[in-house]
């Protein structure tokens, strides 16, 4: 198995984090999604969150290890 690159599954990570921020902002499908979500903007924000974007970045790195292989 060849060596892992840890700065291209760094930086690969980061990218898919930040493109999954992109995709739900008010820039790209915030207000679609929201609009399925069956919610409004005040009501998601009252919830925390914090906890599903933790573990969103916990699991983009293990997923671009494959891709660097």
């Amino acid at each position: 198995m060849p060596p892992i690159n840890y700065l291209a599954v760094l930086v690969s990570g980061i990218a898919i984090f930040m493109l999954g921020g992109l995709w739900h902002s008010p820039v790209l499908f915030a207000k679609r999604w929201v609009a399925l979500q069956g919610e409004t903007v005040e009501e998601m924000a009252r919830r925390s969150d914090s906890c599903a974007l933790e573990i969103a970045l916990d699991c983009h790195f293990p997923a671009v290890i494959p891709i660097d292989s």
